[in-house]
């Protein structure tokens, strides 16, 4: 059985380009939103992913941007 994405490619069907086509965020702190220099400063001063979520974060997403 052939999957959808196949039927498509076979009839010559492909992914369109980004709509704005836009360059993303530079490297470094240029890429980070407001939040996210606070949420750094706050891990970085001792605080665990969960006491940063005080901020109205879930630990996951602290926990993600600390990964970046």
């Amino acid at each position: 059985m052939l999957s959808v994405q196949e039927v498509l490619r076979g009839a010559g069907v492909r992914r369109a380009q980004w709509a704005t086509g836009a360059a993303g965020p530079g490297p470094g702190w240029q890429a980070l939103t407001n939040t996210e220099p606070a949420v750094t400063r706050l891990i970085g001063s001792g605080l665990t992913n969960g006491a940063a979520a005080d901020l109205g974060l879930s630990p996951n997403t602290i926990g993600t941007w600390a990964t970046r």
